[in-house]
């Protein structure tokens, strides 16, 4: 059963871009309750299956995966490591907003996974500069690129988001669902790997830019505001950010014309009550899910 839904989507449809509130159905739009159901949202073991690309999650399998979500050493005090964590990485534990992600996109657009979320090799402190997601829906025809957070201050995870879309290179956003760019004087190729068959696709980097593409952005994030802010319509203005100016950032990396290709941005956030609350009940449900 799906779990996360739009709250609220504001769309500017001058620059092309959505954003929206996502909240979980059933409960109240509240960020204390949003964060204590969200370990049981995250650890039903089809939503683990989703986020880590696993025909079934058992035995060693699943072992590895819990393990993903805890520190690599046995830490005596847990508050201090989380607090200590962060206060050293701002984005300290982001692999969670990261496979959030992928199941928001799943429930809200129905969109399934074209290249998995999250390396069980990586650790709590890795940090990449690719892209977090790409997912394709066959029937739509559209990919998904997506960019995501997780911050103790809302307004820093979207600017960030943003940022990487319409300042960075895209080709480092390409590099984490591609196993290889190979790039010449003649010709780049890009090579994706569909984990669900194991089945390898090579494409030209123009013509793969050139397909319909939305490239979203979730941040996961600690609430200040009162929640009903989040819905007011005008909430989201201060935010810079359009397609033409993702169009252009594109261009400079890859040096081609796209201008007409067909692309939208949506930005979505979910506000909970604490980063680093959060952080500590899903490293102790973890435990307790290894255990048993």
């Amino acid at each position: 059963m799906n779990k996360f839904e739009l709250k609220n989507e504001i769309t500017k449809r001058t620059i092309q871009t959505k954003f929206g509130v996502i909240t979980i159905n059933d409960i109240k739009f509240d960020s204390e309750e949003i964060q204590n159901i969200l370990p049981d949202v995250v650890f039903e073991d089809n939503n683990l299956k989703f986020m880590f690309q696993k025909e079934k999650i058992e035995g060693r399998e699943k072992q590895l995966v819990l393990k993903r979500f805890l520190p690599n050493s046995h830490e005596t005090d847990l508050t201090q490591f989380i607090e200590n964590s962060v206060s050293r990485n701002k984005t300290f534990y982001s692999f969670l907003a990261e496979g959030m992600l992928g199941l928001v996109f799943r429930d809200v657009y129905d969109f399934d996974l074209s290249v998995g979320i999250i390396d069980i090799t990586e650790t709590l402190n890795d940090t990449h500069s690719g892209s977090d997601v790409c997912m394709f829906d066959k029937e739509k025809n559209v990919l998904v690129i997506g960019e995501a957070k997780f911050y103790e201050k809302f307004n820093q995870g979207m600017n960030t988001i943003i940022s990487d879309f319409t300042q960075k290179s895209i080709l480092n956003k390409l590099d984490s669902f591609k196993r290889k760019v190979e790039s010449n004087d003649h010709s780049w190729e890009i090579i994706l790997k569909n984990l669900k068959i194991e089945n390898f696709e090579t494409i030209q980097l123009d013509k793969f830019m050139q397909q319909k593409m939305i490239f979203a952005g979730f941040v996961l994030h600690s609430n200040k505001l009162a929640m009903d802010e989040y819905i007011n319509k005008g909430f989201y203005d201060d935010f810079n950010v359009s397609v033409n100016q993702l169009k252009e950032n594109i261009i400079s990396s890859i040096e081609s014309n796209l201008y007409s290709s067909e692309y939208e941005i949506v930005l979505f956030h979910l506000p909970i009550k604490d980063k680093k609350t959060l952080i500590k009940k899903i490293i102790e449900r973890a435990k307790k899910e290894l255990n048993i």
